[in-house]
């Protein structure tokens, strides 16, 4: 028999979080949605009321809602109940608000369209320990890439390139990283193109969780 898991649902969309309890009636014997909210806010305060016995094992979570949003629920749990799992979830596919999420400390993330195989794949996944993110942001080479060729890989970088690897994991657009590292534009895309080749990447959030993973941000 598998062991039980006890999820949360966060969303200001009531239709939405029932229609995710349903998939999980429907789908799966072994999660258990032991209560809803509807932000943060109400996420917080019902935590605050358990016993650590009943904490929820995963979070599942939107990431824009009124109020205290998901950024701000993964960085009070990081703080408060680190053992605590967060999958985030959102209709933006923006690498900025990937990034801040991974940086704040997810265990997974998905689209809002993503199936419900997929979705049930995402918490099997994180409870066993893993991390979990769609295929389409390319992390291969988060996976593959061994921590000795990782750093062999960093050391020979230029500090020009070391300090790009940083500001890719910050809040900023093209236009204000290069701005910040008094590059241009099209020098950042370049450089930037470089490293994805480098490290074994295809995509900036990529880059950002290698990165996050050998301890460089």
């Amino acid at each position: 028999m598998r062991k039980e898991i006890k999820l949360v649902l966060v969303d200001d969309n009531t239709l939405y979080r029932q229609a995710l309890k349903g998939i999980f009636n429907q789908t799966s014997h072994n999660i258990i949605v032991t209560f809803e909210a509807s932000d943060g806010q109400e996420l917080i305060d019902k935590i605050k009321l358990l016993s650590p016995v009943d904490h929820p094992d995963v979070i599942l979570t939107d990431v824009n809602m009124p109020n205290i949003n998901g950024f701000q629920i993964v960085e009070w749990l990081k703080k408060n109940h680190p053992g605590i799992l967060v999958i985030a979830f959102t209709l933006k596919n923006d690498d900025r608000s990937i990034i801040r999420l991974i940086k704040g400390g997810i265990h997974g993330y998905l689209h809002k369209t993503a199936e419900p195989p997929e979705i049930l794949m995402a918490l099997q996944t994180v409870v066993k320990g893993a991390n979990y993110f769609p295929a389409h942001l390319s992390l291969e080479g988060v996976q593959q890439l061994e921590k000795n060729e990782f750093n062999k890989v960093w050391n020979s970088l230029s500090k020009r390139d070391k300090d790009l690897v940083i500001y890719c994991s910050k809040d900023l657009a093209l236009k204000e990283i290069a701005a910040a590292l008094n590059m241009a534009p099209q020098t950042v895309e370049k450089v930037t193109a470089s490293l994805y080749s480098k490290f074994g990447v295809h995509t900036r959030v990529g880059l950002v969780m290698l990165a996050v993973k050998n301890h460089i941000i």
